[in-house]
């Protein structure tokens, strides 16, 4: 049996055969005094302690007789907004018994069998589920699973992240022609301290380290600003997006934005290598300046 964590009580068993296992939100009853179909936001019952008894009729049909049920609480399941918070579980021999006292009321004491309007198959791997479907559907049963919507969702992640992809592009060339910028502009600033190393006979590969470390720098930088405002809005997401979602009926107890530690590395050393490529040009002209050229323009 596939359920939620109990909240309280224990979960439904043989030997108590008309004990039934409630979801959180069954205390919640439709008054039919009421003029408007709402329902009572504070629960009018205990069901650990208050006798229980409910009928399957239809709350509709007031010319039918209610057939009243006695039964007892198992348990409670913790609180859920899947389909799984809004269900009720008991024994199945026992839910035979009162559909078969239910229906001879309503077919005046005709019996007629319980029938399934569904069936939930459960998988021992997540990789499976396709398989299962395929085997249910050649059955000639219609089937049902996440597994539907992945393409769906796939497809729509494929696009958006297309479309981040091409943004993130723009903005990684943006930089990267400002950082080779403020490389270009910071060599013409210093064509004279450029001279002054090579007269004083600093090695060549040394000069291009020199300003390939500076890069460096100013992308490792940027990168440091860029996950900071990535974490900023991960926060932002996580804490009022759910709110927002529950005004919508669409809440989410799973954080919308996970930023994993590795991927917070591996953009930090992303932006240093950026900024390495784009300080290399600057890097080569800065050694291709001659040095009575580079003291001659300094004066």
């Amino acid at each position: 049996m596939i359920y939620l964590k109990l909240l309280h009580g224990d979960t439904i068993s043989n030997d108590n055969p008309t004990a039934v296992l409630f979801s959180n939100n069954s205390p919640y009853f439709y008054n039919p005094k009421k003029r408007s179909f709402s329902f009572s936001s504070e629960s009018p019952v205990d069901l650990m302690s208050d006798k229980v008894q409910i009928t399957f009729d239809n709350i509709n049909d007031e010319k039918k007789t209610p057939v009243f049920v006695k039964l007892s609480v198992a348990g409670i399941m913790e609180e859920s907004n899947s389909e799984m918070g809004y269900e009720n579980y008991a024994p199945l021999e026992q839910v035979k018994k009162w559909y078969k006292e239910k229906s001879k009321s309503e077919n005046k004491g005709k019996k007629t069998e319980l029938t399934y309007s569904n069936i939930l198959v459960s998988v021992d791997d997540t990789s499976n589920v396709v398989e299962v479907q395929n085997q249910i559907k050649e059955l000639g049963f219609s089937s049902y699973s996440r597994s539907d919507e992945l393409d769906n969702v796939n497809e729509m992640s494929n696009t958006i992240q297309m479309v981040l992809g091409g943004i993130g592009a723009v903005s990684l060339l943006v930089s990267a022609i400002g950082i080779a910028n403020t490389m270009i502009m910071s060599i013409y600033e210093r064509t004279k301290e450029i001279g002054v190393m090579k007269v004083l006979g600093c090695i060549v590969t040394d000069i291009r380290k020199l300003f390939l470390f500076e890069a460096a720098i100013i992308g490792f930088l940027g990168g440091c600003l860029g996950l900071g405002l990535s974490y900023i809005i991960s926060y932002v997401l996580n804490t009022y997006a759910p709110e927002l979602g529950e005004k919508i009926g669409m809440s989410s107890g799973n954080a919308i934005s996970i930023i994993p530690v590795w991927l917070a590395f591996a953009a930090l050393g992303f932006s240093i290598v950026i900024g390495m490529v784009s300080g290399l040009y600057p890097a080569i002209k800065a050694t291709k300046i001659k040095a009575i050229e580079a003291m001659r323009s300094a004066e």
